[in-house]
């Protein structure tokens, strides 16, 4: 899957409105910090930081006198943990993401659409760019501290593909934007249903973890695909549910 898509088809809306007005005010460049959690909570939970992608969406704006390109990039911080359940052997089924998206005020308004998504909305952006992921239903809504902020966190049951065409029943969950100083953040937890009991636990300690100030790039990530930063528009094929949003 193409890895700049989900925050990218968000982004894009945002872009599509209001490109003129936020070009015309000079705000023609928008830039998230990737955000993601201690090692510490890493080792608790047993995942790894595996890669640290952007997601640059670009509006060509053609106004009356001159043509102008706003620029909005987002970043997806991926977390991996190896589990072996039904047929997936030592797989990196258990993904964990957090994808930040630059707040972008106009005349004091914020106008980055995500602000005001739904956690429904967001899954229905994850299941309509991600072909691996389908029959997604909502299940229940909680309440989580993300930031000092009470966020609604979704349940939702799904199917996913996994490396070699194995079909899983897996469990998403997704949060509302929570803010930081400058940005937008929506964490996301997948994992096989049948690892609930263990799993959900982690997940919402990673989701209420979830720290703008921690240095991941920095520290390079803690597995094979740690800081990747790079530009590959290509499907992520190298094993697990390749969740590269």
């Amino acid at each position: 899957m193409n890895r700049r898509t989900y925050l990218g088809a968000a982004g894009a809306a945002s872009l599509a409105g209001l490109a003129g007005c936020i070009g015309l005010l000079g705000l023609d460049e928008h830039t998230a910090n990737p955000v993601g959690v201690s090692p510490e909570v890493r080792n608790d939970t047993g995942y790894q930081q595996t890669g640290i992608d952007d997601l640059v969406v670009e509006e060509s704006v053609d106004l009356q006198l001159w043509s102008e390109t706003v620029s909005v990039t987002n970043y997806v911080v991926e977390h991996e943990k190896s589990v072996s359940v039904g047929p997936l052997t030592d797989e990196r089924a258990a993904v964990f993401a957090v994808l930040s998206t630059p707040q972008i005020s106009v005349i004091g308004q914020q106008v980055n659409p995500v602000e005001d998504m739904q956690t429904g909305e967001l899954v229905e952006l994850l299941a309509d760019n991600y072909d691996d992921i389908g029959d997604v239903s909502h299940v229940e809504d909680d309440e989580l501290s993300i930031l000092d902020q009470a966020i609604t966190a979704s349940t939702f049951t799904a199917d996913a593909r996994f490396t070699g065409g194995q079909s899983v029943d897996v469990t998403l969950h997704v949060t509302e934007a929570v803010e930081t100083d400058d940005d937008l953040v929506v964490g996301v937890g997948v994992y096989p249903e049948a690892l609930a009991s263990e799993e959900r636990r982690n997940v919402e300690t990673l989701l209420t973890s979830i720290d703008p100030g921690v240095d991941v790039a920095g520290e390079g990530g803690d597995g094979d695909g740690g800081g990747d930063d790079g530009d590959d528009d290509g499907d992520d094929d190298d094993g697990g549910l390749g969740l590269g949003l």
